[in-house]
């Protein structure tokens, strides 16, 4: 609190003012200076009621100097001296120059002396950091020039703390306890509504009572409440009833409204999402959640609420919203199938907010926004034209220099004009959508924007874009040998969030360079990824790890990505445990890397993923760390070994990862022992070819599915001596992580005989066999090995290209109850047995034309073989679906 006091009525605290007052105003005491205090919890009214006490004309009238000083939580002697002096004296900066704590003490004592003074504390906090002994010393110090003040001067202090007010001796203490529901209700619409204007119907009343109900009896609460209802929550009425708003832009149009106060510690965006989930607390918003979005919606009855509360300011023409717009409106909506509503009686120069929406219930028009409304818009902080389909952003705008949030997103604009660039107060630009070209060449003239969303490659072509300090998010930034657009130019935006992708590392000059990126103080970032250009001519190995070295990211990082990397040796931040968020990891294409850093010793990583590391030979106890006193890869779910050319080995004798779920080894010819498999493992893949894996970092971090939760897997692709040794005895840790297998998916039978497998053919109960390309038909082996699989409920048959028959044993698996044929095109019959009877679902797609003929129902061939299964779906085409009972 500053020493600025606020003149207004006190609410449920007049009893405790009229005491206070008599208090402070009696001589009885026999000290000549004493102390009183006024104690409660953070946000009870202790501030509120000193002000209303300051200000009593009593007060003033009873003492010739009145002095405020807002004490804190930090100590500051030489500060609260300075300011009860400035407080005390006529000529308020006289001694601003004075450092001289006993100099400033004696003036004090001198400007005092002999004059009935009223001295307010505010916030006085105990320290953590000190004994109590030392804190009555030093306010002993403090206070000394007090002393000689006249017979009835006072010390008002507020504190949250009763040991403060019993260690400055009051003589005496006023207890604040929480307000009445009647008197935060009171609170909250006194800070609402205008009383001579607004009459409050019992709907509303009874709305208020049940917040009020919700705020401890906390009067602070209560005028947040009010405070958040009268702008950020009112704003939302020029939204149609049920509307969706997605927290982020609702958020991003309050800060351009300057509803949302920043401070020195948080993002203002962090704050405005609190502002959000304490209304959702106060059941201003309800929270839909669709697929990986949540939408906040207002309840039909507190919408009724926010249309009260915006009154006079806020306004949405269109639908059944129609009524005359008076000159005191702020905030407008207007849908496009009502723009004829946009006439010259509209008071459009007051207004700060113009968002255009679409219709309910007619389809999207190319709408031609009157010039009226365009030429009378110049005091507008927000400005929303997405719906609009417009070609062209509307010359007029040039004259919004106000402008903080521009949404112009899935129109038809190609092309962007100049001026744009000199909206300097610009904070939100919205190109999402847009088919443009580039940007304007002046686009690092708008100092003040926060949010650029655009096609990546147009925003990565912004030059000097460092000069945008308060940029959030830049996803993609390309370095080169120009200055505009060097690495130096990420050290200036120091607030970027989310995911950072920096292309060409390889132009970078020096590793001093790199330095001044300043990646270590990016903590906002929780996905970084190095990339280097490919297969480079030349490459000086020892710049390489310098420039790596000076890259290092912030430890709050929670995936790293370092693509094409010709060095050697690994950065010392991957060395040791300083990336200690870190989940996930990708190593691509660093062809000279020979041995792998730690990453057992990181304590969150969860995936790792190695890909085309051409040097890698073996992985062993170098990558598992010896620095931690942790269990290694204790955390690790996902493994993937990608076109390791050259690796033949990871030794992981002994040790154990628990929580591995996923292991994809493929295309690793040389690699002759199972690397690190899933302890409790449930199915097995294998095949010949290898497929092209995509890495993406929103599927890295999408919520986990649960339609799967308990599969752990293995999938071998194209590893053939890894293959061949599957048919090898293993070691007792592979043994026993095959225990719990129930499912196998391959593109040969003979994977099946192999012993770590066949053992376990009577547990398995889903079998894939797909692209088998050279099998025309089942073997005698194989059909004895499909009457093994005694547990066996789901048989899937694809990509068999030359598959002409099905087994002979079909009929008599008789645990089956899903049968899958898909993509066999020589597949032309069933076998001779009908299916058996366990089976309740069939799956026919894309075989032989004849077998379709066949299971035509009732009149083909082999429908008598499928008749009695519930579920029968021909190519797509369900044939028949009979209610299972129980099922």
């Amino acid at each position: 609190m500053t020493s600025s006091i606020a003149l207004g009525k006190i609410i449920g605290r007049d009893f405790k003012a009229q005491q206070l007052v008599t208090t402070l105003t009696s001589s009885q005491d026999e000290n000549p200076v004493s102390v009183v205090s006024i104690v409660g919890v953070g946000g009870i009214g202790k501030t509120a009621l000193a002000q209303h006490v300051y200000n009593d004309t009593r007060i003033t009238e009873n003492f010739n100097v009145r002095m405020w000083i807002s004490v804190t939580h930090l100590f500051d002697e030489l500060r609260i001296t300075k300011e009860m002096l400035e407080s005390a004296s006529s000529s308020r900066f006289r001694h601003d120059g004075t450092t001289s704590f006993n100099r400033l003490q004696v003036a004090l004592k001198a400007r005092l002396a002999s004059k009935r003074f009223l001295l307010v504390l505010d916030d006085v906090w105990n320290s953590d950091n000190t004994t109590i002994a030392i804190e009555e010393e030093n306010w002993r110090k403090l206070l000394a020039p007090l002393k000689d003040g006249a017979k009835g001067s006072k010390i008002l202090l507020t504190t949250r703390s009763s040991m403060v007010a019993e260690m400055l001796q009051s003589s005496y203490i006023i207890s604040l306890e929480a307000l009445l529901v009647n008197d935060c209700w009171s609170l909250i619409k006194s800070s609402m509504f205008d009383e001579t204007s607004h009459n409050i119907n019992s709907q509303l009343e009874n709305i208020g009572r049940k917040i009020a109900e919700t705020l401890s009896g906390l009067p602070l609460a209560a005028k947040v409440v009010a405070r958040h209802l009268k702008q950020c929550f009112a704003y939302c009425s020029i939204f149609p009833r049920d509307w969706e708003f997605e927290a982020e832009q609702l958020i991003l149009q309050w800060i351009a409204q300057g509803f949302v106060r920043p401070d020195a510690c948080r993002r203002v965006e962090d704050i405005g999402m609190e502002y959000i989930n304490n209304l959702c607390k106060k059941s201003f918003f309800t929270v839909q959640k669709k697929e990986f979005v949540s939408y906040y919606v207002i309840p039909p009855v507190i919408y009724k609420l926010a249309k009260s509360v915006a009154a006079e300011e806020c306004f949405r023409i269109g639908d059944d919203e129609w009524i005359r717009i008076p000159s005191s409106v702020r905030h407008l909506s207007v849908h496009l199938d009502s723009l004829s509503a946009l006439d010259d009686t509209i008071p459009y120069k007051n207004l700060r907010t113009l968002i255009f929406l679409n219709s309910r219930t007619v389809a999207p028009i190319k709408a031609s926004i009157p010039q009226v409304v365009l030429n009378n818009v110049r005091s507008l902080r927000v400005l929303d034209l997405s719906p609009c389909m417009i070609d062209k952003l509307p010359d007029s705008i040039r004259q919004c220099v106000h402008l903080r949030y521009l949404n112009i997103s899935s129109t038809m604009i190609t092309t962007l004009p100049e001026f744009l660039c000199k909206l300097y107060h610009l904070q939100v630009l919205n190109l999402a959508g847009c088919r443009l070209g580039k940007l304007p060449s002046r686009m690092n003239n708008l100092i003040n924007l926060r949010h650029l969303t655009a096609a990546n490659q147009i925003v990565s072509s912004v030059t000097d874009i460092g000069r945008l300090k308060y940029l959030q998010r830049l996803p993609i930034f390309k370095v080169t040998r120009e200055q505009t657009q060097s690495i130096v130019q990420l050290g200036y935006l120091l607030e970027l969030q989310g995911s950072l992708q920096i292309r060409n590392l390889e132009n970078i000059n020096t590793p001093d360079e790199a330095k001044e990126a300043m990646l270590c103080k990016k903590g906002q970032l929780s996905v970084l990824q190095l990339m280097w250009a490919p297969d480079l001519d030349e490459v000086n190995t020892n710049k390489e790890e310098d420039v790596l070295e000076a890259l290092q990211p912030h430890e709050n990082l929670k995936r790293l990505d370092i693509m094409g990397w010709m060095g050697v040796k690994s950065p010392s931040w991957l060395e040791n445990e300083w990336l200690s968020n870190l989940k996930h990891i990708f190593l691509s294409g660093c062809n000279a890397w020979e041995q792998l850093p730690p990453l057992g010793q990181l304590p969150s990583i969860k995936t790792i993923w190695l890909q085309r590391l051409k040097m890698l030979r073996q992985i062993g106890p170098e990558a598992y760390g010896s620095g931690s006193q942790q269990e290694p890869f204790h955390l690790l779910e996902e493994l993937v070994l990608d076109d390791m050319s050259e690796l033949n080995e990871w030794l992981w004798s002994g040790h154990t990862m628990r929580n591995l779920h996923n292991v994809v080894i493929k295309d690793c010819s040389k690699l002759k022992a199972l690397p690190p498999v899933p302890p409790n493992l449930t199915e097995i893949t294998t095949a010949r070819k290898g497929y092209w894996m995509p890495y993406h970092h929103d599927v890295k971090f999408a919520p986990a599915t649960t339609a799967r939760p308990s599969v752990s897997s293995l999938c071998i692709f194209n590893c053939p001596l890894l293959l061949a040794r599957l048919s090898s005895p293993m070691t007792i840790e592979i043994t026993a992580s095959f225990g719990l297998l129930r499912s196998i998916i391959t593109d040969q039978m003979i994977i099946l005989k192999c012993p770590l497998l066949r053992e376990r053919l009577e547990l398995i109960e889903s079998l894939d066999i797909q692209d088998c390309s050279e099998i025309t038909s089942f073997s005698a082996d194989d059909n004895d090995i499909l009457l093994q699989l005694k547990s066996l409920q789901s048989l899937c048959i694809s990509g068999c290209n030359t598959l002409r028959s099905l087994p002979s044993t079909l009929s008599r698996i008789k645990s089956l109850s899903k049968l899958v044929l898909w993509n066999c095109p020589a597949l032309e019959s069933l076998p001779e047995e009908p299916l058996p009877l366990s089976i309740r679902k069939i799956e026919v797609a894309l075989c032989h034309p004849l077998l379709k003929e066949r299971l035509k129902k009732e009149h083909g061939v082999d429908w008598p073989k499928i008749a009695h299964i519930p579920w029968v779906e021909i190519d797509g085409e369900i044939l028949q679906q009979k209610l299972q009972i129980g099922k």
